[in-house]
C-alpha cells in the first residue's frame, strides 16, 4: 500500500480569555491508499480541528502533515488552495452549498477552477446527479431541498474531482435517522466502488463504525480501537 497522508506530532492550542487550552497533543496518524478510517471522542476533543489540520485547513503549532510524500504547509496559500480542489475533498456537517447557485452549478464550480469547460464540468455533474436520482433537481436552489438532498449534493461536490482523500466532519450530524443511513450508504458506496480513501469524524459511535479503522481522541491523542 501506498502512504497518502502521514500527520507527525501535531499539536494545537487556543485561547479562551486569559486560559490556554491544549486541544491536540501530539498527534500520530498515518493513512494508506484505500484506508477508511473513523476518528471518534466526545464533543469538544479536537476531532474537528484534527480534520482541519489534515485537511490544509488550519495550521498546526507544531508537527507536520505529509500528503502524498509533500508537506502540505510548507505550500503558499495560493497551491494550498489548489491542492485543496484537486486532491482534498470535504464533507461538513453543515451542507455549505453556495445559496445563490442551483445544484448543477454548485457540483460544476471546483471542475471550472480546475480547468474544465463549462460543457465538460455540466455532462460529470449530471453523470453524478443521475447515480443518486437528484437529476430532477439539478436547476434548484439549494433553500429548496430537504436536508438529506442537500447532503447528498455536498458529498458529490466532495467527490466530483476525484480527490486522493475524503474528509467528512460529522457528515450526517444534521439529518434524521434515515437520511443520515443514505449518507453512509453513499459513503461504503464511495469506498467500495472508488477504492477512495476516507476520514470520517463523529461523535456518534453507530456512525463511527462505518470505517474499517476506529480511533479515539482523547486528552489531545489517538487511540486505535480494538475491533
Amino acid at each position: 500500500m501506498n502512504e497518502i497522508l502521514n500527520a507527525m506530532n501535531i499539536h494545537k492550542s487556543f485561547n479562551s480569555g486569559s486560559e490556554k487550552i491544549d486541544v491536540l497533543q501530539g498527534v500520530n496518524l498515518r493513512i494508506e491508499e484505500g484506508d477508511f478510517i473513523s476518528i471518534t471522542g466526545p464533543s469538544g476533543s479536537g476531532k474537528s480541528t484534527l480534520l482541519h489540520i489534515l485537511g490544509g485547513l488550519l495550521h498546526p503549532d507544531k508537527g507536520d502533515v505529509v500528503l502524498e510524500g509533500k508537506p502540505v504547509y510548507s505550500h503558499p496559500d495560493p497551491e494550498l488552495a489548489r491542492i485543496r480542489n484537486e486532491k482534498i475533498g470535504f464533507i461538513f456537517q453543515f451542507h455549505h452549498l453556495l445559496s445563490d447557485f442551483t445544484v448543477l452549478e454548485n457540483l460544476m464550480i471546483p471542475l471550472l477552477i480546475k480547468g474544465f469547460s463549462k460543457k465538460e464540468a455540466s455532462h460529470k455533474a449530471m453523470e453524478l446527479l443521475r447515480i443518486v436520482d437528484l437529476e430532477n433537481r439539478i436547476h434548484c436552489k439549494p433553500k429548496t431541498l430537504s436536508g438529506g438532498e442537500k447532503q447528498r449534493v455536498a458529498v458529490l461536490r466532495a467527490i466530483i474531482n476525484q480527490p486522493t482523500l475524503l474528509l467528512a466532519d460529522e457528515p450526517t450530524g444534521d439529518l434524521d435517522f434515515e437520511h443520515a443511513n443514505t449518507i453512509l450508504q453513499m459513503l461504503k458506496n464511495i469506498h467500495k466502488e472508488r477504492g477512495m480513501t476516507i476520514i470520517v469524524v463523529s461523535h456518534n459511535r453507530r456512525v463511527a463504525k462505518i470505517g474499517k479503522k476506529i480511533y479515539n481522541l482523547i486528552d489531545g491523542r489517538l487511540k486505535e480501537n480494538e475491533m
